[in-house]
């Protein structure tokens, strides 16, 4: 009889506790149109690598070609960066930094190249992390990679 009226208790401790879970659970349910994202179809073969504070993503995108770098600014215009292949990163000053056939490039409204080196990251302050290809007198291919930081001038 004892266990009996320990069953009763406990299922109605276990109802009490469901009806107010439910109860509140209604009270702060936020509507669906709260979200906080939206999605923006950027288009068919399309890679994004990064976005910045601002809205502008930038990332590669494959042609009949092959592959360039695109940057799609934050008010929907899509641009793509002609003589690249791929854009890895950008920062708020919307510098774009990513890499060529044959090397890194540093696009800011126009393009700045470099031969032997590999840009993947921008900060505030411009600089940029990367490799640099050093040569091996032992073996033509695969270069050996030095990781590096640029700190870009006008002569870059």
């Amino acid at each position: 009889m004892n266990t009996s009226y320990r069953f009763r208790q406990h299922r109605e401790r276990g109802l009490r506790a469901i009806s107010l879970a439910l109860f509140i659970g209604q009270m702060t349910t936020l509507p669906v149109s709260a979200e906080p994202w939206q999605l923006v179809d950027l288009g068919v073969d399309v890679s994004p690598a990064d976005i910045n504070n601002l809205g502008t993503v930038v990332g590669s995108r494959n042609t009949g070609s092959g592959s360039v770098a695109f940057r799609w600014l934050a008010n929907g215009t899509p641009e793509d960066i002609p003589g690249s292949t791929a854009a890895n990163a950008v920062n708020d000053s919307d510098q774009v930094i990513g890499n060529t056939l044959t090397g890194a490039f540093l696009y800011d409204g126009s393009l700045r190249e470099w031969d032997g080196n590999s840009g993947y990251g921008i900060n505030e302050s411009s600089q940029i992390s990367g490799n640099q290809a050093l040569r091996n007198p032992y073996r033509a291919t695969p270069l050996p990679l030095d990781p590096a930081i640029y700190t870009p001038t006008t002569s870059v």
